[in-house]
């Protein structure tokens, strides 16, 4: 969906940060029709993480109206960055950015249910190839040994055979003796 000009939008997000006062800013970032240049035509969003809130996730979000004379013609950038006075670390995931002045709760796009669909099947074909060719493997390591067995026995038996072959002829050759 591209981004209409003049329209009420929420970016919404979870943020977590374990220093006090942390911030995060950012907005649309894009090119105005009017001015030629690209910046924060539509507003700047900031964020800070409260003392009760450190280490902790919590959902935040900004409410604003697009700029008349954005050019959707060119890219619109959504620009989330963190900037603190204390010194810290800060983590964001969960961005959703609606058309909307209402902030709804996060879910995955369709884009990346499809995708998870894809990894999950592709994973299973994946697993059933792996398991035929080891199940294979397997089963031609057990065929191998089966017939080392029965080439086995057969030797066993044709040597039998040589003896009892032997026997004989040493029994004619004793009966023509005597």
């Amino acid at each position: 969906e591209v981004i209409i000009p003049n329209e009420t939008y929420v970016i919404s997000f979870d943020a977590y940060s374990d220093t006090s006062l942390f911030s995060f800013h950012g907005g649309l970032y894009h090119k105005n029709v009017e001015s030629n240049n690209y910046n924060y035509h539509s507003g700047r969003m900031d964020v800070t993480i409260e003392q009760e809130h450190v280490n902790t996730w919590q959902r935040y979000s900004f409410t604003f109206t697009t700029h008349k004379g954005i050019d959707t013609s060119k890219p619109v950038y959504l620009v989330i960055n963190g900037h603190n006075n204390p010194e810290g670390s800060g983590y964001i995931t969960n961005i959703k950015l609606e058309r909307s002045n209402i902030v709804s709760q996060w879910t995955p796009s369709q884009f990346d249910i499809d995708d998870s669909l894809d990894d999950v099947v592709n994973d299973m074909k994946e697993y059933t190839n792996e398991s035929i060719i080891t199940n294979n493997a397997t089963l031609r390591i057990e065929f191998d040994n089966i017939t080392s067995r029965v080439d086995a026995t057969e030797k066993d038996v044709d040597g039998v055979r040589g003896s009892v072959s032997e026997i004989s002829q040493r029994a004619d050759s004793i009966s023509s003796t005597v």
